[in-house]
């Protein structure tokens, strides 16, 4: 078995309208999911993620967020608003979120 650690560390950015999810983790390179629509971008976070396991490990690993959809997008519309009132300032890394996605159970 190659993971060491239960779960992956995803980076999420918000660049020019489009959702980026992509990871700095060594078991997840190749990771990046990109779409203008967040749910579209944040399911398909997972899918990626069983497909690289398993094509770079032969390991059949099922992983979930280990935020629900619904308190990820507040997250995001918090720092986006953030963002737009002044109270950070903007740059890429003001709109960047860091998540993981764990082994499901």
């Amino acid at each position: 078995m190659v993971q060491s650690k239960k779960s992956i560390k995803v980076k999420y950015e918000y660049v020019s309208g489009t959702n980026f999810f992509y990871s700095d983790d060594n078991r997840a390179l190749g990771l990046i999911v990109a779409h203008k629509d967040l749910k579209t971008a944040f399911d398909e976070v997972a899918i990626v993620l069983n497909i690289l396991f398993l094509e770079n490990y032969g390991e059949d690993i099922e992983f979930i967020p280990s935020l629900r959809f619904l308190e990820f997008k507040k997250k995001v519309n918090e720092r986006l608003s953030k963002i737009k009132d002044g109270s950070i300032k903007k740059t890429k890394a003001a709109a960047h979120l860091n998540s993981q996605w764990k082994r499901a159970a």
